[in-house]
């Protein structure tokens, strides 16, 4: 299953995607937002905290 989250750099959204990505709810997450330099971290952060699960690439 395929999830996007419109609005994904704010706090919300990137939390919404990270537990998606833990709970592998999904196969793939599209995170659609208007990534600023700072904001684009949030996106990169998902892959380290959901490593269990071995399903987030950035």
């Amino acid at each position: 299953m395929k999830i996007t989250i419109i609005g994904a750099s704010g706090n919300i959204g990137s939390c919404t995607a990270f537990n998606i990505a833990v709970s592998g709810l999904a196969d793939e997450i599209v995170m659609i937002d208007d990534f600023s330099p700072d904001r684009l971290r949030q996106c990169y952060k998902i892959p380290h905290g959901s490593t269990a699960t071995e399903r987030a690439h950035c």
